[in-house]
């Protein structure tokens, strides 16, 4: 929709008009200047109606009609502000022009201008109101704003004067339904019905007002006035089976069905509907059956059957209990449609979602290698090879990858974290400056670059720039505890600002109480701040709730113990410290420290 600011784009006086044309209106004026001249001198003319546009001098008249027709004409070819000008100059020669205030509504819409283009549109029919289509344009601008009331009472003004457009009934009948008032909307549906018989256009809408109301007896009562006088429409039979399981009566809706087969054996969404009746009373080998037809059905729309398979797998209870069932499935999609790839991005998406990446990696390499320069099946493959922890493939696909798709996020943020991972310190530096530079970066990721280049600064020592990477990811998101617990170990760690590491570390385990890495965090803060009793407390807390296999965790028990001068407990837990290192020299140092002490 083009947007334009109007009044700045207004500047000039008459545009579009050529010397020759000038020079022929310069010609008019003066042929009439002595005409104008008597006129002036004698008594106006009262302009108060639209049907007073004779009373104008010739002048006006013929000035008037040349700026409609050059206004309409702009209009089409899209030069707005030249027709905005002319159609404006039409108003001021005459003020009933009906026409110019429905075209200027139209371009006030295009401009998004909504507001004026009401009321542009409402002059118009106030001056007009026997031109249905002022009645329309007016109604449909109502609609557009959301503001049905009005539009409603647009159409009821519009049945006032054009009682025989049926078109006005159905329009204002469906208006409201949607505001609900379904009293008014069924009055409507009874009048049209005794004009146009027993018609789908209006049992059906009846019918689901009922459904709305909760009146299902009269709802079956309208689809069954279709069936009784279309016996042959199988369509009928499948919204009835519909209405009959609504109503829990689930007998009557398999005998529907199976009339609508005995009218239609092959039709597909007959096929899908008798599936997910089944797959809602939970019958999922009956569901099974209407599937695999439906899907080899070749009268039934490939991407109706992927919107089936896709509704499946959003199913976790179905997911759990039926996952080979729903593989197959897919893989019969897969070899009715080979050349299709949508039903493998799906299928990709279910491996992902129930953890199996390298299923999902399979499809995704098969759908990158057959679409390289789409985007989104890129991003998806790097992702699944960063998630089956497969880095060395990561870097390697994402420096390619980087190249053709540079304003990627994911593609940049996988290939980041594969150099953390494989501790290439600098490249992961850099790739994640890179990535905060991205104008599509969405909170969640710049966060978590945030603090990867938090951690990443303070292992080259450089702890000014990585406390302000820290901090510029809390000034995001001042909750997030992994940001919170990584910033108050490292000022631990550095034994800096350890009041705040304190706050940040208590935050944590506020909210994770049993999160054994923000225990220990927390326990070395209180170390720090020489509090070692209390310390004591949480790194125990920390050990009993899983933290038993980790290094840092044994170690930090050991050395805590070590000041509260529980010496032999402080080597029983430094030896085990030690069986959980690669490297045993810094558990020897602490070790031999406590021996001297004994």
């Amino acid at each position: 929709m083009p947007v334009f600011n109007i009044k700045n784009m207004l500047t000039f006086s008459i545009p579009g008009i050529n010397s020759r044309v000038h020079k022929f209106i310069y010609l008019i004026a003066f042929v009439l200047l002595t005409s104008l001249i008597l006129v002036q001198c004698t008594p106006k003319m009262v302009v108060s109606s639209r049907d007073d546009f004779n009373l104008l001098d010739d002048l006006k008249q013929f000035e008037y009609e040349y700026s409609l027709h050059e206004g309409i004409k702009f209009k089409l070819l899209g030069d707005y502000p030249r027709a905005l000008f002319f159609l404006e100059r039409c108003i001021e020669l005459f003020p009933f022009s009906d026409v110019s205030y429905y075209e200027l509504s139209k371009i006030y819409f295009l401009a998004g201008e909504t507001e004026k283009s009401v009321d542009y549109a409402s002059k118009a029919l106030e001056i007009f109101s026997d031109n249905i289509w002022y009645h329309h344009h007016l109604a449909r601008l109502y609609i557009e704003t959301g503001n049905n009331e009005n539009a409603i009472k647009v159409y009821e003004g519009a049945i006032s004067r054009f009682p025989e457009k049926i078109e006005l009934y159905f329009t204002l009948a469906a208006l409201y339904s949607s505001e609900k008032q379904y009293d008014e909307a069924l009055r409507i549906y009874d009048h049209l019905e005794g004009i146009v018989g027993i018609d789908e256009k209006v049992s059906l809408p009846r019918e689901h007002i009922y459904l709305e109301k909760g009146e299902y007896e009269k709802a079956h009562t309208e689809i069954q006035k279709l069936i009784d006088k279309y016996p042959h429409e199988a369509r009928y039979y499948g919204i009835l089976a519909e209405l009959y399981t609504s109503m829990q009566m689930y007998s009557e809706a398999l005998d529907s069905y199976q009339t609508l087969f005995r009218l239609e054996p092959d039709n597909g969404m007959a096929q899908l509907s008798v599936a997910d009746f089944y797959l809602q009373r939970g019958n999922f080998e009956e569901a099974r059956f209407y599937l695999i037809t439906a899907f080899r059905n070749p009268s039934l729309d490939y991407s109706e059957k992927v919107s089936i398979y896709s509704s499946i797998i959003q199913e976790k209870d179905l997911i759990d209990n039926h996952f080979d069932t729903i593989e197959q499935l897919g893989h019969l999609l897969i070899e009715e449609y080979p050349e299709q790839n949508l039903i493998k991005a799906v299928m990709s998406d279910m491996y992902i979602v129930t953890g199996g990446y390298e299923k999902a990696g399979e499809f995704l390499f098969e759908l990158y290698t057959s679409e390289p320069d789409n985007s989104f099946f890129a991003e998806q493959y790097i992702a699944v090879l960063s998630f089956n922890e497969k880095y060395d493939e990561v870097i390697n696909l994402g420096i390619e990858l980087i190249e053709k798709f540079e304003k990627s996020t994911s593609i940049h943020y996988f290939l980041g974290v594969a150099y953390y991972v494989k501790e290439e310190t600098q490249e992961a530096i850099d790739v994640f400056k890179n990535t905060l530079q991205l104008k599509d970066i969405n909170t969640e990721i710049r966060v978590q670059v945030l603090s990867y280049l938090g951690d990443l600064l303070n292992t080259t020592n450089d702890f000014k720039g990585s406390d302000s990477y820290f901090e510029q990811a809390l000034e995001i998101d001042a909750n997030n505890v992994y940001v919170l617990n990584n910033f108050a170990y490292y000022l631990a760690l550095r034994g800096e600002h350890l009041r705040k590491a304190l706050e940040f570390s208590g935050k944590t385990i506020k909210n994770e109480p049993d999160n054994t890495s923000f225990l220990d965090t927390y326990a070395w803060v209180l170390y720090k701040l020489g509090n070692y009793s209390e310390a004591l407390i949480y790194i125990d807390k920390a050990y009993k709730k899983g933290g038993n296999d980790s290094y840092e965790i044994v170690k930090h028990y050991g050395m805590i113990l070590m000041e509260l001068e529980k010496y032999t407990e402080a080597i029983e837990f430094l030896d085990r410290a030690r069986n959980l290192a690669d490297d045993t020299n810094e558990i020897d140092i602490i070790i031999s420290k406590i021996k001297h002490k004994l």
